[in-house]
């Protein structure tokens, strides 16, 4: 299977050069999602966010093939312009049921509440009947506008980088109302970590 919208790995890409990072935190979520994977048969994963080449490589390992959507690459958002499903629609081209893994990581804070109600039905209907969507929310009521994302140094601990050519829209949600925008998906596991991010694992 070939799409217009993804770029396709099933062997390491090439370094992509020297990455800025941040702190490193513990993340369970991470160490949950590679047990999760290591019980699937040939593991599919799509990745939705912006991804460097360390993680690519990193994810490598624990799955036969890792589509790539960087939606914001493919939409280029304006400086505080919301995001619309519209928008994202034409790039999530894919056969339903067929990704054991969906990765948002914290796009979801960057999305109104119509885009990421219509991004998370989507993304169900993508899903294997035991998939994971994963995904972190900041906790943080300040706004937020600078993307960031989880550069991966081992299988449990994580460094957050902000992605300076993205400003976007910021929405705190309480984790109440993150689950009534997941129905009708069920929360697999769920952890809130020292630094204020909150880390989720959803299944079907």
């Amino acid at each position: 299977m070939n799409y217009r919208s993804s770029v396709i790995y099933s062997a390491p890409p090439k370094p992509l050069g020297p990455e800025v990072a941040g702190g490193i935190y513990k993340s369970r979520m991470i160490e949950k999602y590679l047990g999760f994977l290591a019980k699937c048969v040939k593991p599919r994963i799509l990745d939705i966010s912006p991804i460097t080449g360390r993680n690519i490589s990193f994810f490598l390992e624990y799955t036969h093939t890792l589509y790539v959507c960087d939606m914001l690459r493919r939409i280029n958002p304006r400086p505080l312009i919301s995001i619309t499903m519209e928008q994202m629609m034409p790039f999530l081209d894919y056969e339903p049921g067929i990704f054991d893994g969906i990765h948002l990581w914290d796009l979801p804070d960057h999305l109104d509440n119509k885009a990421l109600t219509g991004l998370l039905k989507k993304c169900a209907t993508l899903l294997t009947p035991t998939g994971l969507i994963m995904m972190i929310a900041s906790n943080s009521e300040k706004p937020q506008h600078q993307f960031q994302y989880l550069l991966i140094e081992k299988e449990d601990a994580v460094t957050l980088k902000k992605v300076m050519t993205y400003e976007l829209p910021y929405y705190h949600r309480a984790n109440r109302d993150i689950h009534l925008m997941m129905e009708p998906m069920m929360q697999h596991s769920s952890f809130i970590c020292l630094n204020g991010i909150r880390e989720f694992l959803f299944k079907r």
